[in-house]
C-alpha cells in the first residue's frame, strides 16, 4: 500500500457524495496519516492470498494449542517446562540502506560472499519457563563438504557452554536433531519435562524423544510461532540484535 493508494480510496468515496469537493491533496495525506500512525515500513515477511485469508484459523489454532499447553503444565514445575527453537544467522551482515548520489541508477555494496549473506550457520537454545537457559548452546556451522577439517577444529575456542557441529548448508537435518538430542537435551533436562517445539518437519518423529525417559513433546503449530512460541516471542530477537551491533560498532 503506498500513498497513492490512499488517495485513490479517499477519492471514491468522496465520489459518492456529490456535494463534497475533495482533492486528496498533500496536505491531507500528511494529516490523515499522522491522526492514524502511518507510516512507510519496510515489508518483513511475504505471505500467500491463503495465508493472509487464514488468519483466523491460525488466531484460533495458536489460542487453542495455549488452552491445551496450560493444562497440561499443571503437572510440571517452571524447570521442567522447557522450550527450544532454531535461529538462523548470516555468516556476513550487510546494510540494504547506504548513502550515496542522488539520481544514481544503480547503488552496490560489496561483499565477501554473496553465499554468505544468506542463511549460513543455525543456534538453537533451549528455556525453561523458569527463565532460564537450559545446558549448552547448540550450533550448526556451514562447511562445505559437511564436515570440519582437523584444522578448523584445532582453531575451534573451546566453550563448556556451545555443542558445535556442521553441516553443508549451516541447517539442521533429523539426524543433526538426534545429535542435539544425545549431546544437549538428555544431558541437560530432569526426570520428567515437557518439550515445546515447532512444526518443523526434521523435528517432529516421535521416535526422536521417545529415547528419552519422561519426556513429553508439545508441537506449536504450523505459522503460530511468531505469536506463542517463548522464544520467538521473548528470546531469539536478541541472537540477531547483538550481531546487528557488533557489525554496526564503529
Amino acid at each position: 500500500v503506498h500513498d497513492r493508494d490512499l488517495k485513490r480510496w479517499a477519492l471514491q468515496k468522496a465520489a459518492e457524495d456529490s456535494s463534497l469537493i475533495f482533492e486528496a491533496s498533500e496536505y491531507w495525506l500528511r494529516v490523515f496519516k499522522h491522526r492514524h500512525r502511518i507510516c512507510s515500513r519496510k515489508i518483513t515477511k511475504l505471505v500467500t492470498r491463503h495465508h493472509a485469508e487464514d488468519t483466523d484459523a491460525i488466531i484460533e489454532s495458536a489460542d487453542s494449542f495455549v488452552r491445551d499447553a496450560k493444562r497440561q503444565m499443571q503437572n510440571y514445575t517452571h524447570e521442567e517446562i522447557l522450550n527450544t527453537d532454531q535461529i538462523g544467522l548470516e555468516l556476513e551482515l550487510y546494510s540494504s540502506r547506504t548513502l550515496s548520489y542522488e539520481g544514481e541508477k544503480v547503488t552496490m555494496t560489496r561483499v565477501r560472499s554473496k553465499n554468505a549473506t544468506t542463511h549460513s550457520y543455525t543456534v538453537q537454545p533451549m528455556i525453561s519457563a523458569a527463565g532460564k537457559l537450559v545446558g549448552p548452546v547448540f550450533l550448526c556451522l556451514k562447511e562445505p563438504k559437511g564436515k570440519m577439517s582437523e584444522n578448523i577444529k584445532n582453531k575451534l575456542f573451546p566453550a563448556s557452554n556451545v555443542v558445535v557441529t556442521c553441516s553443508s548448508s549451516g541447517k539442521l537435518t533429523t539426524s543433526l536433531v538426534e545429535y542435539w538430542r544425545d549431546h544437549v537435551l538428555r544431558k541437560s533436562v530432569p526426570s520428567q519435562f515437557l518439550l515445546l517445539s515447532d512444526y518443523w518437519p526434521g523435528q517432529r518423529d516421535a521416535d526422536i524423544y521417545s529415547a528419552i525417559r519422561g519426556c513429553k513433546r508439545l508441537e506449536i503449530p504450523a505459522h503460530t510461532t511468531s505469536r506463542i512460541q517463548p522464544l520467538d516471542v521473548f528470546f531469539n530477537r536478541q541472537w540477531k540484535l547483538i550481531a546487528r551491533r557488533i557489525f554496526d560498532h564503529v
